[in-house]
C-alpha cells in the first residue's frame, strides 16, 4: 500500500565527489548535478513528504584504501590499482598488517565469487569527521531550507563504515557479513522509503553507487520499480563507465522504472 507521497533518495551527495577543487574523488559533472538537485527542492519542496540521504563514511584504513596494501617491497598499490584473490593468495599484494590477510583472501575471493565488482583501490575519501565527507555545500543550503519549510528532518544514513568490506549500495555491502548490521539491508528503512507514489532518485556516482543502490532497491522491492523515477541530470558516472550507465539505464526501464531531467518533473 502506498501512501500518495513523493519522496527523494540522494545517494552519497559528498564534497569528495561533488567538489571539482578539493574532492578526493571527484566525479565530473557532479557539481551541476548537485546544483540542479537543489533547484529542484527549493522548486517542489512541499511536494516532498521524505528526503533521504545516504553518506559514504570510511575510516582510513580500509581495505580499497591503499592503505591496507603492499607490494613484497612495501610499496602501497596506485589509486584505481584492481587486486585480484590470485594476486593476494600469490602474494603479489599483501596486507599491511599480517593479521589481516586471511581477511583479505576470504573477502577477495567471495567478492569475485558475486561477479560484480573486482576490489579497486579508491583515492581516500569520505574519511569520517573530514570536511570531504561533508554534503556539498549548495545542496546541503536546500535541504536546510527544505526541513525550515516543511518542519521535517532529512533522514540521513551512514554507509561503509566497515573496514572489511566494500560498500558502495547504500542497501547493503558488496560482501555483507552476518556479524555486522550496518552492511545488512535494512527493511523497515526500505519499506518506509519506498512507500509512495513516486520515488525519486538521485547521486553519485551513477556508474558505483548510485547504480548499485537502486537496483539492490528494485530487487527487494520489486513491486515499488514502477515508481522509481531515475534522475538523469542529477548524477554522474566516474570517467571510463559509461557503457555500464547506458545498461543500467535500460535495465531499470524494462523494469519499469522511468528515467526523467528535473527540470521536466511536475
Amino acid at each position: 500500500m502506498t501512501s500518495g507521497e513523493t519522496h527523494l533518495l540522494i545517494v552519497d551527495p559528498q564534497e569528495d565527489f561533488c567538489n571539482p577543487h578539493t574532492g578526493a574523488l571527484y566525479v565530473p559533472g557532479a557539481e551541476q548535478d548537485m546544483q540542479r538537485l537543489a533547484m529542484l527542492i527549493d522548486r517542489i519542496g512541499q511536494r516532498l513528504s521524505r528526503i533521504d540521504v545516504t553518506l559514504d563514511s570510511h575510516h582510513a584504513l580500509h581495505i580499497f584504501h591503499a592503505i591496507f596494501w603492499q607490494d613484497p617491497a612495501g610499496n602501497p598499490p596506485p589509486p584505481f590499482t584492481t587486486i585480484s584473490n590470485a594476486e593476494v593468495e600469490a602474494g603479489v599484494w599483501r596486507t599491511r598488517w599480517p593479521h589481516h590477510s586471511e581477511i583479505a583472501a576470504e573477502y577477495t575471493r567471495a567478492l569475485e565469487a558475486a561477479q560484480k565488482y573486482r576490489l579497486t583501490i579508491w583515492p581516500t575519501h569520505c574519511l569520517l569527521g573530514s570536511r570531504g565527507s561533508l554534503v556539498y555545500a549548495p545542496l546541503f543550503q536546500a535541504l536546510q531550507s527544505w526541513e525550515i519549510l516543511t518542519g521535517k528532518s532529512v533522514v540521513y544514513r551512514l554507509k561503509g563504515e566497515n573496514p572489511f568490506t566494500e560498500h558502495y549500495s547504500a542497501i547493503k555491502a558488496e560482501v555483507p557479513m552476518d556479524d555486522d548490521p550496518t552492511t545488512l539491508p535494512d527493511g523497515e528503512w526500505t519499506t518506509n522509503l519506498t512507500d509512495c507514489d513516486t520515488l525519486l532518485l538521485a547521486g553519485e556516482a551513477l556508474s558505483h553507487c548510485f547504480m548499485s543502490t537502486v537496483l539492490d532497491l528494485a530487487d527487494i522491492h520489486p513491486n515499488a520499480v514502477a515508481r522509481f523515477t531515475v534522475l538523469t541530470d542529477a548524477t554522474s558516472p566516474i570517467p571510463g563507465f559509461e557503457q555500464e550507465c547506458t545498461r543500467f539505464l535500460t535495465d531499470i526501464q524494462a523494469r519499469s522504472a522511468h528515467v526523467e531531467v528535473s527540470t521536466n518533473l511536475f
